[in-house]
């Protein structure tokens, strides 16, 4: 809980701050708000590996909204970026790695 303005709050504490409203934003079903201050906090700190991770995340959750109205073309687009911001999400699970 932040007490006063998120402004007042140095900068790595500030960057925490943003990537867990963005996180919250992914959790309440706004993907592409979500997106947008993730892509935010990469073009600040391109190293943030949990970035990363939400922006796929979030890009997963927009594929799967292409999927419901079968737009398959952008579904794969959108896979695709996933992918590229998170290339873990092709590893195999634990329990696939051992069949």
């Amino acid at each position: 809980i932040v007490k006063g303005s998120p402004d007042d709050l140095s900068p790595e504490d500030h960057h925490e701050w943003q990537r867990t409203q963005a996180f919250g934003l992914l959790s309440a079903g706004q993907a592409s708000a979500a997106l947008n201050l993730f892509d935010q906090l990469l073009r600040d700190a391109p190293d943030d590996m949990q970035a990363w991770r939400g922006r796929a995340r979030a890009l997963v959750r927009l594929a799967e909204a292409y999927q419901r109205v079968n737009d398959t073309m952008h579904e794969r687009l959108t896979l695709n970026d996933a992918l590229k911001a998170d290339p873990s999400l092709t590893a195999p699970t634990a329990s696939l790695a051992g069949s």
